[in-house]
């Protein structure tokens, strides 16, 4: 693979000699029992560690980056309040700008939105979160709404979260196998509030995206990857034209060769297209997905027609 060590035509690398098993000719696979440290980086691949972040009481669970690279938010494992802490960073000075509170236990999953004037959160503490930006010229967050356990729907872990393409809804799914679309209520006294009739899955929802384009423009219909706990994938739509019009559709289960042997821990549609004002028809789309069968795959997908996908891998 990709490398900084030099190696020269007669096979030899510009590096010390090693003994015993330590030593390893040059472009030889390495198999790792940790996380590597910043030697490893810098010999063996071309990202070296650039800056250490220090705030967090234990390991980091998630992260999420500003659509234009500004900030980087961070949580870790909590299972206290003290410890639920969003933590906001300068991706400039690589300083700690702030740390929102809101949550009482892990942080699962964060999302700013595209325009990138919001950040969403879901935790297993059953609740989720929105922070929008102050002003345009600062990189400060508050807290918008924050949901409690009756109002957030969900009654077990909320794994996953997706900003709509237009900023508009978000997603959320569940450990309680459901799957519900929000939006932002046009009275300030409602906030975010549930858009979608519920949609109850046969299993876990570990992961959901939406995708970056929209499936109908002209009938405002949404189309969203996600992921379960048993490793299947699925392509959903959803439509919204009014409060009274609202629908899920099942447009595709992937096959088991497309599919996870074990619980899907993320799905992310390439987002090359997502200022495009066209619908997805006759485009193929790219979807990267990751599970804890140690997979990441990359499949393409076409919509043919209205509502008819095919995929290849």
């Amino acid at each position: 693979g990709l490398s900084n060590k030099a190696v020269y035509a007669d096979g030899t690398a510009d590096e010390p000699a090693k003994s015993g098993n330590d030593h390893k000719p040059p472009g030889s696979a390495t198999t790792m029992k940790r996380p590597p440290i910043e030697d490893d980086l810098l010999q063996n691949t071309l990202w070296p560690e650039i800056q250490k972040l220090y705030g967090h009481g234990f390991e980091v669970f998630c992260l999420a980056i500003h659509s234009v690279g500004k900030l980087l938010a961070s949580a870790c494992k909590a299972s206290k309040a003290e410890h639920a802490v969003i933590r906001l960073w300068d991706c400039e000075s690589w300083k700690q700008l702030q740390s929102l509170s809101a949550h009482t236990l892990t942080v699962t999953q964060m999302a700013f939105s595209n325009s990138g004037h919001r950040l969403l959160a879901v935790s297993r503490d059953r609740t989720w979160s929105v922070w929008h930006q102050v002003s345009l010229d600062e990189k400060a967050f508050a807290l918008e709404q924050h949901a409690d356990k009756k109002t957030a729907v969900h009654s077990r872990i909320i794994w996953t979260c997706s900003w709509s393409p237009d900023d508009l809804h978000f997603v959320t799914g569940s450990r309680d196998k459901k799957m519900i679309v929000w939006k932002e209520d046009g009275a300030a006294s409602q906030g975010w509030s549930p858009a979608s009739e519920v949609l109850e899955a046969k299993d876990a929802i570990t992961a959901v995206d939406f995708c970056p384009q929209l499936l109908d423009k002209l009938n405002a219909v949404y189309m969203v990857a996600v992921g379960f706990e048993s490793g299947q994938l699925s392509i959903f739509s959803w439509q919204c034209r009014n409060s009274d019009h609202v629908s899920w559709q099942r447009l595709l289960d992937f096959n088991s060769s497309l599919s996870h042997s074990a619980c899907v821990k993320q799905v992310q549609w390439h987002k090359y297209k997502a200022h495009s004002e066209e619908s997805v028809k006759d485009q193929d789309l790219l979807l990267a997905t990751c599970g804890e069968d140690h997979a990441v795959k990359i499949i393409k997908c076409n919509v043919a027609m209205k509502h008819r996908i095919s995929t290849s891998h």
